[in-house]
């Protein structure tokens, strides 16, 4: 018991590099890997999920990482820190008792929702698409996918990094972008404090019930990750507020089903749970003492996250372009000239979106594409 403590508290401590946008768990865990370390499942589970809250409090202050960058255009312009941190939570509790349900039912449907996934993938492309009036849309579409397929399947050590934060993260914190939006959820509760607070709530729920089964049904396919689950669902939810609470949700319930398909489907759907797989064999009360662990850290940091908030400072232009450099830095590190040179190519598609007036879903080609090669090898 005092060795899973341990565990529980090491892994929580290092879950504070949620603040840092470049690093990932995977590069923690590769790191760790030489040490032996990353056998250890509570270590492993508070790692993952100490880091979320601290993710999405990153997120709303410009800052990013891969799989979030796809959502910060969204994120930057909610204040309402608390009603994120709820509605992760929330699909994390939604995934958990949806958990001996799929558990049963995983296994046998699992083969033929594999199978008619790219197809689908290539309907919401083509679907999108066809709904553009924009006509420069369908160039940035190409030229994303054409990014995506050649970064990911080069042999980078942070290639979706590159990718995601490159088209969607660097070109907004070097950036300042002028977009008509709608007021956010605290300018509107300021509006009409009542009446908005009672909407909130209703559609909060709604977004969080979607959000959380799609979270959940993503592991069963390969290559949905969150990030390309969240360009989907910004062809459907466009406005910031109804996106930022969804997403949330869904990264939530995605973080249990990854380790609740350890158990109902024998898979790992990330760098962490891949690396829990490949030591032991997981049984259904294991799992769930895992995850219920990990949503315990979860909270307990998601408070933390709602105190940094209230004293941290806004970060200012130069310091989100300190970061930008420092993510250069880290690629050149990591992967050399030739993530330097996909990370400068993805940041410059990004910007031509911006100049052609292309919605950011356009970019979405980068991750679409490269999952329907991955189908289609």
């Amino acid at each position: 018991m005092l060795n899973e403590l341990s565990d529980i508290i090491i892994g929580s401590a290092l879950g504070l590099s949620g603040l840092i946008p470049f690093v990932h768990v995977n590069t923690i865990i590769e790191i760790l890997t030489k040490f032996n370390y990353t056998n250890s499942s509570f270590f492993i589970v508070s790692l993952v999920f100490a880091r979320l809250p601290l993710e999405l409090l990153a997120a709303t202050r410009g800052l990013t990482g891969a799989d979030i960058a796809i959502a910060i255009n969204s994120f930057k312009r909610i204040t309402n820190l608390e009603l994120i941190l709820f509605n992760c939570v929330a699909g994390m509790l939604v995934a958990l008792a949806l958990f001996p349900i799929f558990s049963i039912i995983a296994p046998p449907i699992y083969p033929i929702i594999r199978d008619v996934a790219p197809v689908a993938v290539a309907g919401v492309l083509l679907w999108f698409l066809s709904t553009q009036k924009n006509k420069y849309a369908i160039l940035i579409v190409m030229l994303s996918g054409a990014a995506g397929i050649i970064i990911l399947s080069k042999n980078l050590n942070n290639g979706l990094l590159i990718l995601l934060t490159g088209l969607y993260g660097a070109p907004s914190l070097l950036f300042e972008e002028k977009e008509e939006e709608k007021p956010s959820v605290e300018d509107e509760q300021k509006t009409n404090s009542t009446s908005i607070a009672q909407k909130t709530k209703v559609g909060s729920l709604f977004l969080i019930s979607i959000g959380s089964i799609t979270g959940m049904a993503s592991s069963f396919l390969p290559a949905m990750t969150p990030a390309m689950l969240a360009i989907v669902l910004l062809s459907f939810f466009s406005q910031s507020n109804q996106f930022a609470s969804l997403y949330s949700g869904l990264i939530g319930s995605r973080a249990v089903s990854d380790f609740a398909a350890m158990e109902f489907l024998q898979k790992g759907r990330s760098g962490a749970t891949a690396t829990l797989l490949g030591e032991k064999f997981f049984s259904f009360t294991e799992t769930y003492l895992l995850i219920l662990a990990g949503i315990a850290v979860t909270i307990v940091f998601c408070f933390l996250a709602i105190k940094l908030n209230n004293i941290m400072p806004e970060f200012s232009k130069t310091t989100k372009r300190c970061f930008v450099l420092l993510m250069f830095i880290y690629i050149f590190y990591s992967d050399g000239f030739t993530g330097i040179a996909a990370f400068a190519t993805c940041i410059s598609i990004s910007l031509a979106a911006t100049v052609f007036k292309v919605g950011k879903p356009a970019l979405g080609g980068s991750i679409a594409f490269a999952a329907i090669r991955n189908y289609f090898p």
